[in-house]
């Protein structure tokens, strides 16, 4: 009787030990952890380790789209653009999709310096809401992409990014910001 309790008790501690380090594995797996990586990154004012979790050049020429599809919509026409109108945007659009790798890669090191300055001037009062937003953030996973979304929490104004898992090491990375949102959050943080 007593061997069988003993090996009951073997089997659940195996068995606990398995679903533990299985939960364990896929929280160090999850876009959470990388976010939270981030915030340590911010902490201790880490340049280096907050870009290892950035995919710029895919941030970047994300933007560079979105920004020149808003470009387009705020060129001045007439409620019916004619085909002149309507060819100048699309030639617009199509050179925003078509940034060379280059320019991509000459706008880093700019953003980088920006980056060093912003977190040399970070307070703790802004880290340590940034680790609670992380906490309290909503991310909508779809397999090897996931959609983060912060709310703040005075306005419940809303703060969304795309992650993607690197299929080469499998860490997930920030790859792409909206324009608007991004827009949005410098005018209030440089008020």
């Amino acid at each position: 009787m007593r061997s069988q309790v003993a090996r009951l008790a073997v089997l659940v501690a195996v068995l606990a030990a398995v679903a533990g380090g299985y939960g364990y594995w896929r929280w160090l797996n999850s876009p959470r952890y990388a976010l939270q990586q981030m915030v340590i990154a911010l902490k201790t004012r880490d340049l280096d380790r907050l870009l290892f979790y950035l995919d710029l050049p895919s941030i970047v020429s994300h933007l560079g789209r979105e920004a020149a599809e808003d470009l387009a919509q705020v060129l001045p026409g007439s409620p019916e653009p004619d085909a002149v109108e309507r060819f100048g945007r699309r030639v617009l659009e199509k050179l925003a999709r078509a940034i060379p790798p280059k320019a991509v890669e000459g706008l880093i090191p700019l953003i980088k310096t920006g980056m060093e300055k912003y977190l040399h001037n970070l307070s703790n009062a802004q880290i340590l809401g940034l680790a609670a937003a992380v906490s309290t953030a909503r991310i909508e996973q779809r397999g090897e992409r996931a959609t983060v979304i912060f709310a703040d929490p005075k306005t419940q104004e809303q703060f969304r990014f795309e992650m993607v898992r690197d299929p080469a090491d499998g860490v997930w990375r920030i790859a792409a910001l909206p324009y608007e949102d991004l827009k949005r959050l410098v005018k209030q943080e440089f008020k």
